[in-house]
């Protein structure tokens, strides 16, 4: 027991008289510890925050509506695009939207603009969703080289 003691009084006028150096070697410890942790937490939320953008990543294919593009897309072109990004094997899913259907899509998020159009402006397109979103650049190059008319 007195050896105890003696090992006890020791370690605490050890501290007293390395006070600095406690301080020192406590305190860098403490940084590290809070600047790992920074650093863990602010990585976790920027993987996350970025797949959450990624699942939000869309090509939009727009189809020429009027008549200053030469001519209105016809039916079977629209055929012709929607089967050509069917068959691709990088997209997941394939939604049309109409000319109608933007324009009250439109209506919904800006009455105040729209409201007061001559015409309906909005082309109709495809809303084409990829199964990674590093595909979409993909996807983009073949609806391009494929000269779909």
């Amino acid at each position: 027991m007195n050896r105890f003691r003696t090992i006890v009084a020791e370690a605490v006028r050890s501290l007293g008289a390395n006070l600095s150096t406690t301080f020192a070697a406590t305190t860098t410890v403490l940084i590290g510890m809070f600047m790992l942790g920074l650093v863990v937490g602010l990585g976790s939320w920027a993987l996350s925050l970025s797949d959450h953008y990624k699942k939000q990543l869309l090509v939009n294919v727009y189809f020429c509506t009027d008549l200053r593009c030469g001519a209105e897309a016809s039916k079977a072109q629209i055929n012709n695009v929607h089967n050509a990004l069917v068959n691709m094997p990088q997209v997941k899913s394939v939604r049309f939207v109409s000319k109608q259907q933007a324009l009250a899509q439109e209506r919904k998020k800006r009455p105040e603009m729209v409201n007061s159009l001559p015409y309906n402006p909005f082309p109709s397109a495809f809303k084409v969703y990829p199964n990674q979103a590093e595909q979409i650049d993909s996807i983009s190059r073949q609806l391009n080289s494929a000269g779909l008319d």
